[in-house]
């Protein structure tokens, strides 16, 4: 999402070449090692990712486990160098799905049941998904409802207006900031102005005679 990063893989047809598109998330400037203690007894953590449990799991829930984001760069970069569309048309089907809402069906009820505990924590995420401290509903008789997001959608339309540097340097970096920096995080101006996505030649090796 938008809060994240990844990597992106375009094959060049014409040149029959492969390019990666980084933009995974960075650690801020003012991280530091003494911000993630180990847990004492060695253990590891219950996520995907399986890696050594720190105290209270900071690195995985909370304002210390945000990174700054670079999926925005990444997919304006992606679409810059080998889209056919202007970023603005991109995101325009997702800018009037956010105006509608997401679909509260079964699935959705359940999932945002499920991590209720964490979206109550910050007020940004308990007053959109959790009005009157209850998760929504989906309609017993099938019908498919909708929550709507007008901050998502005022988000994807300053995109639109500003193109990526509108969260990390324009109408969108204050509030942002703000937002950040009231919940603990150690993500700064320099963080978000100093971040790009980069192009790069992925890496690969051979596995039974194929480029991989």
């Amino acid at each position: 999402g938008y809060g994240g990063g990844g990597y992106l893989l375009a094959y060049l047809k014409a040149e029959d070449r492969v390019v990666q598109v980084e933009f995974g998330m960075r650690a801020p400037f003012a991280s530091h090692a003494s911000d993630y203690p180990l847990a004492q007894d060695g253990s590891n953590s219950s996520d995907a990712f399986n890696w050594p449990k720190v105290i209270d799991d900071r690195n995985i829930h909370g304002p210390l486990a945000i990174a700054t984001p670079g999926y925005l760069k990444g997919i304006e970069l992606a679409a810059r160098q080998f889209g056919t569309l202007p970023l603005k048309a991109l995101i325009e089907p997702a800018r009037q799905q956010a105006m509608l809402g997401l679909p509260i069906d079964w699935f959705a009820s359940q999932k945002i049941n499920q991590f209720a505990r964490g979206l109550r924590a910050y007020e940004g995420t308990r007053s959109v998904y959790l009005k009157d401290g209850l998760p929504p509903a989906a309609d017993l008789e099938g019908l498919l409802t909708h929550l709507p997001l007008p901050n998502l959608a005022e988000t994807l339309s300053a995109v639109q207006d500003e193109g990526s540097n509108a969260f990390y340097q324009g109408a969108l970096t204050q509030q942002v900031l703000q937002d950040l920096t009231e919940t603990g995080s150690k993500i700064t101006a320099k963080d978000l102005a100093q971040y790009d996505a980069t192009l790069s030649a992925p890496l690969h090796s051979q596995y039974r005679g194929h480029d991989i």
